[in-house]
């Protein structure tokens, strides 16, 4: 599967930026992708921070999971499970190193 994901601000996808703070996310990143959005929001915990991910696509459309549209979108969700397990994983190893070394520059 390829998607490509356009970088946006929250407001642009109908979010209330405004509000992440007040009930913990200390970071984000949404996109517009194709056929819907994708918003990651981090929250510090005692560990670093847990993450939380939504695609949304194709709102309002109808699709029961054993027609054709309902199967594809589960294989599309099975295949963002994998991608975002694998990516995240990976940038595990390191972020905290450079954050470390870059991350308290103005």
């Amino acid at each position: 599967m390829e998607l490509v994901a356009h970088f946006v601000e929250p407001h642009e996808l109908g979010f209330d930026a405004d509000r992440f703070e007040a009930v913990g996310y200390s970071g984000y990143a949404c996109s517009a992708i194709e056929g819907g959005v994708m918003i990651h929001l981090a929250r510090e915990t005692g560990d670093g921070f847990e993450l939380r991910s939504r695609f949304i696509f194709d709102r309002g459309a109808e699709a029961a999971p054993d027609d054709e549209a309902g199967g594809a979108g589960l294989a599309m969700a099975y295949e963002l499970f994998i991608h975002l397990q694998s990516e995240f994983t990976h940038l595990s190893t390191f972020l905290a190193d450079l954050y470390g070394e870059f991350g308290q520059r103005p």
